[in-house]
């Protein structure tokens, strides 16, 4: 499994560069469909690649060892008694069977089933901290406006002419987008982050930083990945990294307590519900206000206290599992270089982003000289 967190990182980065290379390409396009389905095709073959490599290695790891031909039965000596050629099993968890995770055998990492309550409670947490992730994202925002420009106005979702091999699907894109953004992308960059990544790192640096791995790796994945230039829609671009990070380590955190590659999916599509649902009442409630307004840092205050809170009593009611043994070997080429690989790709989006602020700040300019030469 810590050879299986090492191809999951470097998959990731793949993915990462590879997706935010077509959304950039398409981010003018008149489509979003098949922006979608391409974020859920590519992460469903990245996290099977993953997987598949690593249940052949640990398959080969518990094939068992040919016995000499000299020694045709090997037990009859007093040594040998009660060995067998397989090795000991990894630790397994307080609750439930060792691989239960994603609903059977298939999902290592993902040791139990949480109850539902806990499920319940990690999506209040993330409800809790919506509005916190909005603020930080926002703020960015205001803040890089004042450095470098404005964003490109995005396209009305309405406006689309959506299509997908010819069909006209612009009446349900707004419906296809809340069904990937909630439930299909969740699902399946979650069986990667929190089903193969995070508990396979925890075998190289263990569990505690594991998570705090594999949030980072989600937040700039979920970054590069957005759609772009259509609203309503989730984040994108450098200003909603910091959200992101923030919904990405929560997330991590809640595998890390429950063992199950189900509490960072809920969180994160609980956080994704939210945005779609409330953003527009959010900002219409706190328009005008400063971001170090009392209202402001009232809902910040209370989203991140209740959060720990809620968090805490999922820690109490779910019994973490074991620490896994440690793996040999150099964790940081391991696990360093393709993380860093992908906090390289972050870096490029910020230098894109910039400059495409910087564009778009001297086209709005121009557009107003040459109006206010016309009035002359």
């Amino acid at each position: 499994m810590g050879r299986q967190a090492m191809i999951g990182l470097w998959v990731a980065a793949v993915l990462a560069g590879g997706l935010f290379a077509a959304q950039t390409a398409w981010a003018e396009r008149n489509v979003l469909t098949p922006r979608l389905l391409l974020n859920a095709a590519a992460a469903s073959i990245g996290a099977l690649l993953v997987w598949w490599i690593g249940r052949r290695g640990e398959s080969a790891r518990r094939a068992p060892a040919p016995e000499p031909q000299n020694n045709p039965h090997p037990k009859s000596f007093p040594q040998n008694e009660g060995r067998t050629s397989q090795p000991a099993l990894l630790p397994s968890v307080k609750r439930g069977g060792r691989g239960q995770g994603m609903g059977g055998r298939s999902m290592p990492g993902a040791a139990v089933t949480p109850e539902p309550i806990a499920l319940i409670l990690i999506a209040l947490a993330a409800l809790s901290l919506w509005a916190v992730a909005w603020w930080v994202m926002d703020l960015s925002n205001y803040v890089l406006e004042d450095l470098a420009g404005p964003i490109a106005r995005p396209q009305p979702i309405i406006l689309l002419a959506d299509k997908l091999f010819g069909l006209d699907t612009q009446a349900a894109a707004y419906e296809v987008q809340i069904l990937f953004s909630v439930a299909v992308l969740p699902l399946v960059q979650g069986g990667l982050l929190w089903g193969l990544i995070q508990p396979g790192a925890a075998q190289w640096i263990g569990r505690r930083r594991a998570a705090w791995l594999a949030g980072t790796a989600a937040g700039v994945l979920w970054t590069l990945t957005a759609v772009q230039n259509i609203a309503p829609a989730l984040p994108w671009g450098l200003a909603s990294l910091g959200g992101w990070l923030l919904i990405g380590w929560l997330a991590a955190w809640a595998v890390y307590l429950t063992g199950s590659a189900w509490a960072g999916i809920t969180a994160h599509g609980v956080f994704a519900y939210a945005s779609f649902a409330w953003r527009d009442d959010l900002f219409r409630q706190f328009a005008g206000r400063d971001y170090f307004d009392v209202a402001w840092l009232t809902v910040l205050v209370l989203g991140v206290f209740v959060a720990i809170i809620l968090m805490q009593v999922v820690r109490f009611r779910s019994p973490r599992p074991d620490e896994p043994p440690r793996a040999g070997g150099n964790a940081f080429a391991r696990l360093g270089v393709p993380l860093a690989l992908l906090i390289g790709l972050g870096a490029v989006l910020a230098v894109l982003d910039i400059d495409a602020r910087q564009t778009e700040q001297n086209v709005r300019e121009a557009a107003t000289g040459a109006a206010q030469g016309e009035g002359q």
